[in-house]
């Protein structure tokens, strides 16, 4: 053999070598990849959260991401009942005015500080102060103080809030015996802990977000390890778990049909907002999960000056008009008719009867509206009906605009009046009703807590959710006696009280229509395990892992 030919065979088993490795090293990478790709949960959020802070947490958004980084005292068990949680237990006195709750030892945040008793304490404390715009805050009412120091009239140290941080103890003074209110704020993200220290720092706004390259500062299973606004969250788990997803990418995907097309392609594990036109569909696919749930999608009016919905006859007739079984059949999904403001869940048996239309009664009321407002103006100013026009304020979403047209249509066929449909951004539509109330908006509120008095006391006089300003002298008369009705005292009084005080609201002096109540559907890809909801609804994203290959 030639020193040509064995420089050549040389060369040869050299360019092997170097290519077997170079396959090695691509199969090496490629294997991490898929490594690193299984130990992250892909789900989309359908719309940007108004804001992170427990104070401010009163969109489903914003809740939901607090409960995967936040922590509370109490949490429920199945049957809506309290247990421990951040709390390893609690006690009220003989009284039943002093809640004692003493921490579990070894709780810290995430950049090692000890969670204290007195962060919970500044939680609320911070919610209450008139300068803090909560309007969730009156879940704190039955604490001593609580409604005085928001109102401005008391000093926040007046509080019946007491921490003891070298005894691990939160006192809390209530004004109702063993009061139940009191419980489900523990129970809910708006009393989660929160670091002064770290608002005074770095604003109260972005305190548990990443901060100059250190990760973001939770007390929850979770941490916030990426935040690009109104583009992707990047959730990091806590405390590593083998075959649990390590992280949860969040883009923000507001289209739902663009969500299913990536969900299709595999770029999705998880699909929570589905598009209402495929619904029929999707119910019918192996990979849905569908589940009840605690809300009430609605229509709100604004009473407040200057509104045309501030007369009842309007808002009967507007109410009385809508052929509420339609509304399911028209969004395609699993959704339940209408029938009250109260999720039928939390109204034992028997159940209430759906919402029905009253067309005749409804033309008489838009009638007395249209001669009462005419007699107003006088005879020169007087209008036909059919050059009525109102405006209905949603936000984007196929579903929002299926119904807002279908209520439209109803509108103009039944009375000859104009709607426009004024479609908005999620957050701005928030941002309009809670600042300048339409006269009608969409809406929807998720039960904060799991009793039915949450959903009614949202429309009591002078409550900070009861945008639209409504008010009504029996309604607030029976939400009395009806608070102070202890849960293992609700006899079939308490529920005929409560029927009433529905009557009201929805239909005698309308508040709102309620459109229908909510089911949960989800897409899950096969290869996710571990699905879980909290008694109230919400996923736990640190249950979820990736299947083992067989």
């Amino acid at each position: 053999m030639s020193v040509h030919v064995v420089e050549r065979v040389r060369s040869v088993r050299n360019w092997s070598l170097v290519l077997l490795a170079g396959l090695l090293f691509l199969s090496c990478k490629k294997s991490t990849e898929n490594v690193s790709e299984l130990k992250v949960l892909r789900y989309p959020l359908g719309s940007w959260p108004q804001s992170i802070e427990p104070a401010f947490a009163d969109t489903g958004v914003s809740v939901f991401l607090l409960r995967q980084i936040g922590s509370t005292l109490l949490k429920y068990g199945n049957d809506y009942g309290f247990l421990p949680a951040d709390a390893r237990e609690f006690s009220w006195d003989k009284s039943g005015q002093k809640l004692t709750l003493r921490l579990q030892d070894g709780l810290v945040w995430t950049d090692g500080v000890e969670i204290k008793a007195s962060h919970y304490r500044d939680s609320i404390s911070y919610a209450l102060s008139a300068e803090t715009p909560s309007f969730l805050a009156d879940l704190f009412f039955e604490i001593k103080g609580a409604r005085e120091i928001k109102q401005g009239k008391a000093p926040i140290s007046s509080l019946g809030v007491r921490a003891n941080d070298a005894q691990k103890t939160l006192e809390i003074d209530v004004l109702t015996p063993f009061s139940g209110k009191t419980l489900h704020s523990l129970a809910y993200v708006i009393s989660s802990p929160i670091r002064l220290d770290l608002m005074k720092q770095h604003g109260n706004a972005r305190w548990m977000l990443p901060q100059d390259g250190r990760p973001g500062v939770s007390s929850g299973p979770f941490f916030i390890s990426e935040f690009q606004n109104d583009r992707r969250i990047v959730l990091m788990k806590t405390k590593k778990e083998e075959g649990f997803f390590e992280s949860v990418d969040m883009p923000l995907v507001k289209d739902p049909s663009t969500a299913l097309a990536m969900y299709e392609k595999g770029d999705l594990d998880v699909l929570s907002e589905l598009p209402a036109t495929l619904m029929k569909k999707l119910l019918k696919r192996p990979d849905l999960i569908s589940e009840p749930g605690l809300a009430t999608y609605m229509i709100g009016f604004s009473l407040k000056k200057g509104s045309v919905t501030r007369d009842v006859h309007l808002r009967r007739a507007l109410a009385l008009s809508i052929d509420y079984p339609d509304i399911p059949r028209i969004i395609g999904g699993d959704a339940l008719v209408a029938t009250g403001w109260v999720p039928p869940r939390l109204i034992p048996s028997p159940a209430p009867k759906e919402l029905a239309a009253n067309l005749e009664k409804a033309k008489e009321e838009f009638a007395l509206w249209l001669a009462k407002k005419e007699h107003g103006h006088g005879k020169k100013e007087n209008q036909n009906k059919k050059n009525e026009s109102i405006k209905l304020f949603i936000n984007g979403g196929d579903r929002h605009q299926l119904i807002a047209e279908r209520v439209a249509n109803t509108w103009r066929s039944a009375f000859g009046i104009n709607v426009e449909i004024e479609l908005m951004e999620w957050k701005g539509l928030v941002n309009q009703i809670k600042n300048d109330t339409p006269a009608l908006y969409r809406y929807a509120w998720t039960a904060v807590y799991p009793d039915p008095l949450f959903f009614l006391e949202l429309f009591s006089t002078g409550a900070l959710n009861n945008f639209g300003a409504w008010s009504n002298q029996e309604y607030d008369a029976l939400l009395s006696v009806l608070s102070r009705t202890p849960v293992e005292k609700r006899d079939a009084v308490f529920w005929e009280k409560l029927s009433r005080a529905q009557e009201i609201l929805v239909r005698e002096d309308p508040a709102l229509i309620p459109i229908y109540h909510y089911t949960k559907q989800v897409l899950l890809k096969p290869s996710v395990e571990g699905w879980a909801t909290e008694p109230t609804g919400w996923v736990v994203l640190k249950n979820l892992r990736r299947k083992k290959a067989n």
